[in-house]
């Protein structure tokens, strides 16, 4: 396992793909999840909240063993992480933006 936030979530997911089980690889990708669906939620990015919350959901199933990971979890929980980094950078241009405003 490698760390934690959005840099290790590609690597920690490969690994999750050789051991679907191991709940600790689990978690250190549960949690970035749930950080950026609370900012996105707390800025109105209402469609990127929504995707972070159904990743954070298969998760937190896989995490109370209600379902197995599989790769086509796998997939899903990939494809949401792309559009986390999209989110990174849209929060990053909101805060800059939003503070451009009150400064004028």
């Amino acid at each position: 396992m490698h760390g934690d936030g959005l840099s290790s979530i590609e690597i920690s997911l490969m690994e999750l793909e050789e051991n679907p089980d191991d709940m600790n690889i689990i978690d250190s990708i549960f949690r970035p999840f749930h950080t950026i669906k609370g900012v996105s939620g707390f800025v109105n990015l209402n469609n990127i909240n929504k995707l972070a919350h159904r990743a954070e959901s298969l998760l937190d199933k896989a995490r109370s063993k209600e379902i197995i990971i599989q790769n086509k979890i796998i997939d899903i929980i990939l494809e949401a992480f792309s559009l986390k980094i999209l989110t990174k950078f849209t929060i990053h241009n909101y805060k800059r933006n939003n503070f451009a405003a009150i400064l004028k």
